[in-house]
């Protein structure tokens, strides 16, 4: 990736980072905005024209998933931690089951792990996909410090899993320049999905954080002094 097109990436995303200097701003626009003021359907001359709406099993599960901030305290099963990775893992052909920009997956998945089965309760896990398995890279910890830097509903309870999405654009870069910001964009757009279906499929909830905090979460993660960008985080539980 050329430095240039790098800094623009970058110059993007630090105008777009989020700390605690900035939540107040944040909280502001969001008290002060209108529940009324959601999307509008554009609209065009002409009657529109109904479409046949199928009764799949998968569009069965899209009518299943919603967003969920109330937990109990059941831990993930070790078959509930293979489904759920299963979102983000390679196929027996060798693909993964997310597309990817020029096969570069630039995407890695971690989860703080608060109430699982063992050997991963209390645990930071890494996912490789290729092998569909689990590293355990650190101690998760505890609720009251991660709901802090990932700025989660005051209402939520404590999740069993806090999933958290990270980048790495050097690969994508090199091949698509400075397009690569918003191919990884978009991937990471996919294993939400993925993982939200999952979620449904397994008969757990969970929503998408959209103030994490980008610094902090790095240094949870491990990943301080490297290139990797907080992509997304999401909460999981029963």
């Amino acid at each position: 990736m050329r430095e240039d097109d790098r800094k623009l990436f970058d110059l993007f995303w630090e105008n777009s980072k989020f700390d605690e200097a900035r939540m107040p701003r944040l909280q502001k626009m969001i008290d002060e905005n209108d529940p009324r003021d959601a999307g509008r359907i554009l609209e065009y001359p002409g009657a529109p024209v109904p479409l046949h709406m199928p009764e799949d099993s998968l569009q069965s599960l899209f009518n299943r998933r919603k967003s969920g901030r109330v937990f109990s305290d059941a831990p993930l099963t070790a078959r509930q931690l293979g489904g759920l990775f299963a979102a983000f893992a390679e196929k027996p052909s060798g693909h993964r089951v997310a597309p990817s920009a020029g096969g570069k997956f630039p995407v890695h998945t971690y989860a703080f792990l608060l109430r699982a089965q063992p050997p991963f309760d209390q645990a930071l896990v890494y996912h490789q996909p290729d092998a569909h398995a689990l590293t355990v890279v650190g101690d998760c910890p505890p609720w009251e410090q991660l709901n802090r830097v990932c700025n989660a509903y005051p209402e939520a309870g404590q999740p069993a899993a806090v999933f958290v999405f990270t980048g790495f654009i050097e690969q994508t870069g090199r091949k698509y320049g400075a397009r690569a910001g918003r191919f990884m964009l978009q991937e990471c757009g996919h294993y939400a999905q993925n993982l939200a279906l999952r979620m449904a499929e397994e008969g757990l909830q969970g929503y998408e954080c959209g103030g994490v905090l980008d610094n902090e979460m790095k240094r949870l993660l491990g990943l301080e002094g490297t290139s990797g960008y907080i992509l997304l985080a999401m909460l999981c539980g029963k």
